[in-house]
C-alpha cells in the first residue's frame, strides 16, 4: 500500500559555532522514503553532513556563521516531496578591540570599541566617568 508522503521535522533549527548540534530530519510515507540534502556548502562551512533519522550531526566550525539555506527532498514511490529548510548557526559575541589603552589626563581622546558575533552584538554602557 503507497500512502502520502510527507517531511514531517521542522523547517528551521539554531546552532552555535563550535558546540554540539544535531537534528534529525524526518519524512513520513509508505514506502518509507528516501532522503536527501543537498548540502555541500553546508557541509563545507558548517561541517553538517547528511544523515538518516536520529543519527547525531556534527559540530558546527567555530569559523561559521549566519543562515544556511538548504532543501530537503523526500522520495519515494507516490511521488517526491521537498522542504525549505535553514539552518542559522550563532557565534558567540566577543570584544576584538584592544583591551587597554593610555591616554593623558586632560586631553581628548577616542577609542573604538569593535566586537564580533552573529547575528551582530550590540553594547551598552555602565556608569562613564563625567566629561
Amino acid at each position: 500500500m503507497n500512502s502520502g508522503l510527507a517531511i514531517t521535522s521542522a523547517a528551521t533549527a539554531t546552532a552555535t559555532a563550535g558546540d554540539a548540534f544535531s537534528f534529525t530530519v524526518t519524512a513520513s510515507g509508505t514506502p518509507y522514503p528516501r532522503w536527501r540534502a543537498p548540502a555541500p556548502c553546508v557541509r563545507r562551512h558548517v561541517h553538517g553532513q547528511q544523515q538518516r533519522d536520529s543519527d547525531p550531526g556534527r559540530d558546527p566550525a567555530a569559523s561559521a556563521k549566519g543562515p544556511y539555506l538548504v532543501t530537503l527532498t523526500a522520495k519515494n514511490s507516490t511521488g517526491t516531496t521537498s522542504q525549505a529548510f535553514t539552518l542559522t548557526v550563532d557565534n558567540v559575541p566577543s570584544f576584538t578591540s584592544a583591551a587597554t589603552l593610555t591616554e593623558t589626563a586632560g586631553t581628548a581622546f577616542t577609542f573604538t570599541v569593535a566586537t564580533a558575533g552573529y547575528p551582530t552584538p550590540t553594547l551598552t554602557s555602565g556608569t562613564l566617568p563625567a566629561g
